[in-house]
């Protein structure tokens, strides 16, 4: 798979905008990149437990994320403290399942 990705945006760590997606997302998942801009369906209060993912923009500096069931959720400071990093998905997974986070 080959897809470019702009320098700029990959060294300035954040997007500003968050609620449409570049072309380089689609092709990183090998979809074909649509004609018309795809922007983010806007959300309301979240039934899952644990709440909506948090956004990378409302994020502190320090902030490490990891992918559950296809969202970026932020780490729980605790677990990141005391945890290896290859354990964050797996600690974070349950966090969000029995809604502690």
């Amino acid at each position: 798979r080959c897809f470019a990705l702009p320098v700029a945006l990959a060294l300035s760590g954040r997007s500003v905008a968050d609620d449409v997606a570049h072309s380089w997302e689609f092709e990183v998942r090998g979809s074909p990149v649509p004609e018309i801009a795809v922007f983010a369906e806007a959300e309301g209060p979240s039934d899952q437990p644990g709440g909506p993912a948090v956004g990378i923009g409302g994020a502190a500096e320090d902030a490490r994320f990891v992918e559950i069931d296809g969202e970026l959720r932020e780490v729980a400071a605790d677990i990141r403290d005391r945890y290896p990093e290859e354990d964050w998905a797996r600690l974070m997974r349950c966090r969000i399942r029995w809604g502690l986070s």
